[in-house]
């Protein structure tokens, strides 16, 4: 096995492919380091239908002790409602920041690999969707104390609106804001910047820039927020459900 990291980790990796769909469970051994577990299981979701209970607990019943240390999460969109230009203008991440877009595939990034929290924003062509995929790592989930899968409920519940929301800019206030303090022609010309600096952070930046102290009190939720919310909460209470049988 390949190291993908500078640290190596496993010399082996062994595939499984589930007969009733497209998921995956990759099992790393034979560790190279003393301070690793002995075994590692990486679960790989079908598109469609996500992770079962079933396909997860054929890993975990044959663990005496695991601890979940990283978590990918797909909120799917249709293609109509949501876009790149769409995340551009109104995504919050919580404070990861907005990397420079792969132009090529179309891939916006917020964040790094090596922060809490990673999201990948891009067009799922094979579902017809507009994918945003969160990739949350260990120190997000011990700060949340999820270790388990029966931790996981919890996301639906810290993710919105902290860490996933959409907002939009409350013109109208912003520019009553500007024109008290810094006067008619340059609230004009900070309001004319925001308008076509080509996405919310930049917006934000601009309006940093101009002396206007948290500049995030001008943000006001959109109606997006609460269909997440709600997916989020029948994924939840799904999850609950499939455990306790």
């Amino acid at each position: 096995m390949r190291s993908q990291t500078t640290t190596n980790s496993y010399a082996r990796v062994r595939e499984y492919t589930s007969l009733d769909s497209t998921a995956k469970v990759y099992l790393q051994y034979q560790r190279r380091a003393a301070w690793l577990r002995q075994w590692r299981f990486t679960l790989i979701a079908d598109d469609r239908l996500g992770l079962t209970a079933r396909e997860i607990e054929a890993v975990i019943n044959r663990c005496r002790h695991y601890r979940i240390i990283l978590v990918e999460l797909a909120l799917d969109f249709s293609p109509a409602s949501m876009n790149l230009a769409f995340v551009r203008r109104h995504a919050v991440f919580g404070k990861s920041r907005p990397r420079r877009p792969r132009v090529a595939d179309g891939v916006l990034w917020y964040g790094t690999r090596r922060s809490a929290r990673f999201v990948r924003t891009y067009y799922k062509e094979t579902l017809n969707a507009f994918r945003v995929e969160l990739e949350l790592h260990s120190a997000f989930l011990r700060a949340q104390r999820i270790e388990e899968v029966g931790d996981l409920f919890q996301l639906a519940y810290v993710l919105v609106p902290k860490q996933v929301r959409f907002v939009g800019l409350d013109w109208k206030h912003l520019r009553l804001y500007l024109k008290h303090h810094l006067g008619q022609d340059l609230a004009k010309e900070v309001l004319t910047t925001c308008k076509y600096a080509g996405g919310l952070h930049k917006a934000l930046r601009s309006l940093r820039d101009a002396g206007v102290k948290n500049a995030h009190r001008f943000l006001r939720p959109l109606d997006i927020n609460g269909d997440v919310e709600r997916a989020l909460g029948t994924w939840s209470e799904h999850l609950c459900k499939s455990f306790q049988r």
